[in-house]
């Protein structure tokens, strides 16, 4: 009895096989893709009141009626008064690093939802990177990899933690009074 050999018989292709043609780029759920965190972020505010008034008044020979010996006055007041504020605000900050993001969603349009989060410890000091948003497919690069400032509706945040909290900044007085008076320092 002869037996058949199909080609599907030697080789079955594999979900995770890569074809070595096609593109290393992030294009399905679940592929990742190296954010280059670039961001610099400058912000001012200022402002400026000033306000002026002045006031007068008089009350001269005021007679009460129906009063035998009446009150006489004569009042007068006056003044002036002037204010004036100015106050400003700034702050920048710089973002640098990379942090690897997961597909998450592929949207009709062909936009990208990725999400990703980088937990960095460095002398009991915790840190945490985590960024978000909608890349399209044409931006990431040949290596896979993405600029932050390429992410729509990108949210980034980065969130520490100290050995001793917020704490830190009081030093060994104020922590003291904080644990054991139970003094609550902002």
């Amino acid at each position: 009895m002869t037996s058949i050999s199909y080609a599907s018989d030697v080789f079955k292709p594999d979900p995770a096989y890569v074809n070595i043609y096609s593109d290393v780029k992030a294009h399905a759920v679940g592929d990742t893709v190296m954010v280059l965190l670039s961001e610099n972020l400058n912000s001012s505010t200022s402002t400026s009141t000033k306000k002026q008034g002045s006031y007068s008044s008089s009350n001269s020979n005021t007679q009460v009626p129906f009063v035998k010996n009446p009150f006489k006055t004569n009042m007068s007041a006056s003044g002036s008064g002037q204010y004036s504020d100015q106050g400003s605000n700034g702050r920048s900050a710089t973002i640098t690093g990379d942090i690897e993001a997961r597909v998450v969603e592929v949207l009709p349009s062909g936009l990208l939802r990725i999400e990703g989060t980088k937990n960095i410890q460095v002398n009991k000091e915790k840190q945490s990177i985590i960024i978000s948003g909608l890349i399209r497919p044409e931006d990431i690069s040949n290596n896979n990899t993405i600029y932050s400032y390429q992410i729509s509706d990108a949210q980034i945040t980065i969130k520490g933690t100290s050995p001793t909290g917020a704490k830190g900044i009081l030093g060994a007085i104020g922590n003291f009074f904080s644990n054991v008076i139970g003094i609550v320092f902002p």
